[in-house]
C-alpha cells in the first residue's frame, strides 16, 4: 500500500469511528502532535485515546479530504488539506482539563496534517487546525 493510503485510510477509519482499523494504522511508536492544542502523545494507544476523544465533542465528525500531496512509495511523508465537519452535541474537553457543555452548532474547520509513514503504518502525525474558529463557531471566544 502507498503511504497516502494508510493515511487516508486512517482518516476514513476515523470518519467511520472505527477505533480498532485506525490504531491498527499507527506504528507502536507513532507520534501525534497538535500545535493549537499543545497536545502531544507517543504510542498507538495514547494517540488514539487522544484522536478519538474528539469524537466524544462531536460524534459525527468526518474528514473530507481536498488534496493529498505526496506518498506514491509505501513510506515517506505525506500531506493532507482536508476540513472537518460536524456537530459538536457531546461535552468538550481542554487541555487543561475543563470542560465545556455541548452547544449543539455545527462546525467546519479547515486543517492540514502532515504525516510520515514507515513500514506501512504511521509513525508520525502533525494536525493543524483553527482552534480559534472553532471556539468562536461554538461561542466560547469572539
Amino acid at each position: 500500500m502507498r503511504a497516502d493510503e494508510v493515511v487516508i485510510g486512517a482518516l476514513d477509519a476515523f470518519n467511520s469511528a472505527d477505533r480498532a482499523v485506525w490504531e491498527a494504522s499507527l506504528a507502536d511508536d507513532c507520534v501525534y502532535w497538535e500545535p493549537c492544542s499543545n497536545r502531544h502523545v507517543v504510542g498507538r494507544t495514547e494517540v488514539a485515546d487522544l484522536v478519538f476523544m474528539w469524537r466524544t465533542s462531536w460524534p459525527n465528525l468526518r474528514h473530507t479530504e481536498t488534496r493529498t500531496i505526496g506518498g506514491g512509495g509505501p513510506d515517506g511523508d505525506v500531506a493532507v488539506e482536508t476540513v472537518w465537519l460536524g456537530t459538536q452535541t457531546g461535552p468538550l474537553h481542554t487541555p487543561d482539563g475543563r470542560t465545556f457543555p455541548a452547544t449543539d452548532k455545527q462546525t467546519t474547520n479547515p486543517a492540514a496534517i502532515i504525516a510520515t509513514v514507515r513500514d506501512g503504518k504511521v509513525a508520525s502525525m502533525h494536525h493543524y487546525f483553527d482552534l480559534a474558529n472553532l471556539m468562536r463557531v461554538l461561542g466560547l471566544a469572539e
